[in-house]
């Protein structure tokens, strides 16, 4: 309430001295079309697709199958009753171990999905920084006095802004500039799919 009645003031400042000249964008459709971000996405997720061949995780897998290995011996009638008893105090002293094992792993990889996940959170902030900064400078060179984010919600789930008169979509813009260095494969693969912004 408060950012809305400094914003009414500060347009009513504008409208006092000359036409304002203002833009919006969307950030949602800024962040989920920027090239940086996707990059980000994909290498915390291969990150964590990884962690399913790290040497705890096949561990645990090898003690897995050689359990359910001794216990079709120890079932299996047809076994020598001193090999059965062989698989089973084999068995019997596998068991004692894994506890311990399976909770190393899964403490291994509840830390390393933490650490992916907090990277991931710095890192989009960055870029969120990124983002605002490129919409600042294009505000700055192109002469806005005013840049709305049209994407936003708030608590009824209703963007802030419901009508804008003479406001100018810069999404387009912010994105064209953000991704102009992306790798070649992500400039083709932009190039194929609709940004379409909310009217």
């Amino acid at each position: 309430m408060k950012a809305l009645t400094i914003l009414l003031l500060f347009l009513g400042t504008l409208a006092a001295t000359a036409k304002p000249k203002i833009a919006y964008v969307n950030m949602d459709v800024i962040l989920t079309n920027y090239y940086r971000k996707a990059m980000v996405e994909k290498d915390v997720q291969d990150r964590i697709e990884a962690l399913k061949s790290s040497p705890r995780v096949l561990a645990v897998q090898e003690m897995d199958a050689k359990l359910k290995e001794l216990a079709d011996t120890v079932r299996d009638k047809t076994q020598k009753e001193a090999t059965r008893e062989t698989a089973a105090e084999e068995f019997n002293s596998i068991s004692i171990e894994y506890p311990a094992l399976m909770e190393e792993m899964e403490q291994f990889l509840t830390e390393e999905k933490r650490k992916a996940t907090t990277e991931l959170v710095e890192t989009i902030e960055d870029i969120q920084a990124e983002v605002r900064a490129e919409i600042s400078a294009i505000g700055k060179s192109e002469g806005y006095d005013l840049i709305l984010e049209r994407g936003g919600k708030t608590s009824s789930q209703v963007s802030p802004i419901i009508y804008l008169r003479d406001g100018t979509d810069l999404t387009e813009m912010v994105l064209s500039r953000l991704n102009a260095n992306a790798p070649a494969e992500e400039k083709e693969e932009e190039s194929g799919e609709a940004t379409a912004t909310p009217e």
